[in-house]
C-alpha cells in the first residue's frame, strides 16, 4: 500500500487529504477532509439544511504546491495503467 498525505498552502488542517493506492486490489482511494464547525450546533444545522434543502455540505478547498502534484500524479499513475477507461464524447 502506497499512502501519501497532502496539505493546502494555506496550511490550515482542514484544507487536506490523502491518497492510497492498494497494490493488492489495485483501489485508489482519496479520502478528503470536509470544512468543521466550531460547535456541534452548527454542525447538526448544517445538516438539517442539507437534509431538507440538498444545499452542498461545506467543501473545502485545497491548493496544492508543485511538489505535492508531482506527488499525486506519481500515485495517479500507479493506478492508472490497470483502470483506463475513455468516456466518449457526444455532442
Amino acid at each position: 500500500m502506497t499512502k501519501e498525505n497532502f496539505q493546502c498552502v494555506c496550511h490550515l488542517p482542514e484544507h487536506n487529504f490523502y491518497a492510497e493506492y492498494w497494490d493488492e486490489e489495485q483501489f485508489l482511494y482519496l479520502a478528503v477532509n470536509l470544512n468543521t464547525y466550531d460547535r456541534w450546533y452548527k454542525r447538526l444545522w448544517e445538516a438539517v439544511k442539507y437534509v431538507f434543502k440538498g444545499a452542498n455540505c461545506g467543501y473545502a478547498e485545497i491548493i496544492l504546491e508543485p511538489e505535492n502534484i508531482v506527488r499525486l500524479q506519481n500515485i495517479i499513475n500507479l493506478y492508472q495503467p490497470i483502470q483506463v477507461h475513455k468516456i466518449p464524447i457526444t455532442e
